[in-house]
């Protein structure tokens, strides 16, 4: 009986045990975040981002972490993650936050990274849509950002062989997924052109007429070649036929869709010494060069670009008296000398509408290899050298005016052979002075221009500028004794005329501040320096 008193009050006992245990679990049971009006965000935790970290995603958010937050306020961190990738360049790339089970305070965010999945080249004639398509895909990245693709179209347009590019980027079928339109009005890749010149040195006949002609874009996939023939140069008071003494070529061919290239070339130029008194000793010489080069953009933008180029050289020079070896230079064995060079380069462009600036600097490093010239004498194949160059072209105060600078340096401590010495005077280096007026181990020369537009087309490009300039150049021997002078200078006056796209002239008069007397004057003991060229560039 005392028993039965007591089971109401067991039974309410155990239903009470009953009803609290429930309400305990289902406080403890993860809700789905639809069914949240409020949440208690301990935590973001995201999937599927490979550009930008956690840890960088996470202060994205950080306003919205360590406290209790609203749907729309949870829809405003999530448009924040969106605009973060957006408002750089990531236009197709979001956040998407799904519905789930939110355990522990920890809200799971998809990050859906955009894709490039479509491309479709019109328009080339040339060109290969699969020289064309590769490297907007690699400018474009993956995930998808516009800014870079909008640099890849601009640097698509400075290739050589592209007149125009227009491109349209569209929705995919699913979410994050684009397709690219492009239509490329591609150019003509032949050319060629005749050219006169009095850029050879006038010991040999200063005057020269070069047939030149070649293809920037050979395949289609943007290799190019080129060919120089030298038709005839001057020989005394009359113009010889060269037959195949002077000629050259390359060959260069894009080998990886980060512009990484390919270039082989070589050269020959056989001569005859023709002014007085040596002409009659039958001084003749030939050499030739061959080489193959390596170059790959580091970086490279509309604007600016950083490359790097390793190259092999092989450079062989003869020369003979009365049909016999006769050496004629410092180093030389029996009239002969070769060399096997290593060289590395490296270059930076940096160009904006009204300046161009260039940097190039070159290690040649000369290596026992295939046979090279050792006379004992120290002034062998097997040296080191360093040549920086520079140039500065500014437009002056928003005018078509022109400023331009430009330096040339050598530096070594050994004495080298005259394949690799550095050369003064002539139209590229001091004007006023014969080509290779002076050629020395070290070396210096700078040079200032102004460019002064007198005429101009429709268009504003410069029919008629005048260009007067100041020259200076100096030489030294690394151990042997310098001859005087050691150092050249100039001042003087170009006129550069282009009345067509097709005809190109230029003619420099420099007045050297240094005179040498040859017993044979030239044009270019005159200061006279000058190139006419026609043909299609």
């Amino acid at each position: 009986m005392g028993n039965k008193r007591h089971l109401p009050f067991l039974y309410a006992v155990g239903l009470a045990m009953i009803l609290f245990g429930t309400a305990i679990a289902t406080a403890d049971a993860p809700m789905r975040l639809s069914a949240m009006s409020r949440i208690a965000v301990k935590q973001f935790r995201f999937e599927g981002n490979t550009v930008f970290s956690q840890q960088e995603l996470a202060r994205v958010v950080g306003e919205y972490t360590g406290r209790e937050i609203t749907r729309e306020q949870l829809e405003s961190a999530r448009r924040k993650l969106t605009e973060h990738y957006t408002a750089r360049g990531y236009v197709n790339s979001g956040a998407v936050i799904p519905d789930q089970e939110v355990r522990d305070g920890v809200v799971r965010v998809r990050i859906v990274e955009g894709r490039l999945t479509a491309m479709k080249v019109t328009g080339n004639r040339w060109l290969r849509a699969r020289y064309i398509e590769p490297r907007l895909t690699a400018a474009a990245g993956q995930p998808l950002n516009v800014s870079k693709l909008r640099d890849g179209l601009e640097v698509l347009r400075q290739n050589p062989n592209v007149e125009q590019v227009n491109a349209e980027l569209r929705p995919g079928a699913l979410p994050g997924e684009s397709e690219l339109s492009v239509r490329v009005r591609d150019r003509q890749p032949f050319w060629a052109a005749l050219q006169l010149d009095n850029y050879r040195p006038a010991s040999v006949g200063g005057e020269e007429i070069w047939l030149m002609a070649g293809t920037r874009n050979l395949t289609g996939y943007g290799d190019s070649v080129e060919l120089a023939y030298a038709v005839a140069h001057g020989n005394q008071d009359r113009v010889q036929l060269s037959k195949l003494n002077n000629l050259g070529g390359a060959y260069t061919v894009p080998i990886t869709v980060h512009e990484t290239t390919l270039r082989i070339y070589g050269n020959k130029d056989d001569y005859a010494i023709i002014e007085e008194p040596f002409d009659t000793l039958d001084i003749k010489g030939e050499s030739h060069r061959i080489g193959v080069a390596l170059r790959q953009p580091l970086y490279r933008t509309v604007n600016r670009e950083l490359a790097l180029t390793l190259a092999f050289e092989r450079h062989e020079s003869r020369t003979f008296l009365l049909g016999q070896p006769f050496s004629l230079t410092p180093g030389a064995v029996n009239g002969e000398e070769k060399v096997s060079v290593i060289r590395f380069a490296q270059e930076w462009v940096d160009r904006n509408p009204n300046q161009v600036l260039a940097l190039r600097s070159t290690f040649s490093f000369g290596v026992n290899a295939f046979g090279v010239t050792d006379d004992g004498s120290g002034r062998d194949a097997r040296f080191w050298a360093w040549l920086g160059q520079a140039q500065y072209v500014r437009r002056l105060w928003n005018t078509p005016n022109q400023f331009v600078f430009r330096t040339d340096m050598q530096w070594t401590d050994q004495p080298l052979l005259s394949l690799e010495q550095f050369a003064l005077g002539g139209a590229h280096s001091v004007r006023g002075y014969r080509e290779n007026q002076l050629v020395r181990d070290r070396g210096l020369y700078s040079g200032i221009e102004l460019r002064l537009p007198v005429l101009c087309h429709k268009t504003g490009t410069p029919l008629l500028q005048l260009a007067p300039f100041v020259d200076f150049g100096a030489g030294w021997n690394a151990r042997d004794d310098t001859p005087s002078p050691r150092s050249i200078s100039s001042a003087g006056m170009g006129v550069l005329l282009t009345p067509t796209k097709s005809v190109q002239a230029q003619l420099y008069w420099g007045y050297a501040f240094h005179h040498f007397h040859p017993a044979n004057r030239d044009l270019q003991d005159s200061g006279v320096h000058f190139q006419v060229r026609v043909g299609t560039f």
